[in-house]
């Protein structure tokens, strides 16, 4: 059943909004991931919090992140940059710098993208040395 369940979502991948509310149909269904279908679901919740994080949506990105962590899914470097820079553009320098925190943690490494979103960040919002020393916590 679970199979029809990300063919469904794969259609809905313009509307990323309603994949995600399939997502949580999943989980009320309490539809246990099998070892066959793990790598699947991974992939289906990233693609869908990658892409509610482009169309603009980084409430609901986050608290599919946060589902994730909940439900031991892996979260890729991917995942966690279109995390970041969806925060950076909305201007929520201390999310994104805590998502930087929170990749070193699940052993994924800020790649150079990932850096420059928080840099040009903080200096596109113009912030003082301070506010950059005091989200980097090296002050």
């Amino acid at each position: 059943m679970q199979g029809w369940y990300a063919k469904i979502i794969n259609g809905l991948c313009e509307k990323f909004q309603e994949a995600a509310n399939f997502l949580d149909e999943m989980v009320l269904c309490e539809l246990s991931t099998k070892r066959l279908t793990w790598s699947l679901h991974v992939r289906i919740y990233s693609m869908v919090l990658q892409g509610l994080c482009t169309n603009g949506d980084p409430n609901w990105a986050f608290q599919l992140y946060i589902s994730m962590l909940t439900r031991v899914i892996s979260i890729n470097t991917g995942t966690f940059d279109s995390l970041v820079e969806c925060f950076c553009k909305r201007g929520d320098i201390h999310k994104a710098v805590h998502i930087v925190d929170e990749m070193a943690i699940h052993g994924c490494v800020p790649a150079e993208g990932t850096w420059n979103a928080v840099v040009g960040a903080i200096l596109g919002l113009k912030e003082s040395v301070g506010t950059l020393l005091s989200c980097c916590k090296l002050s």
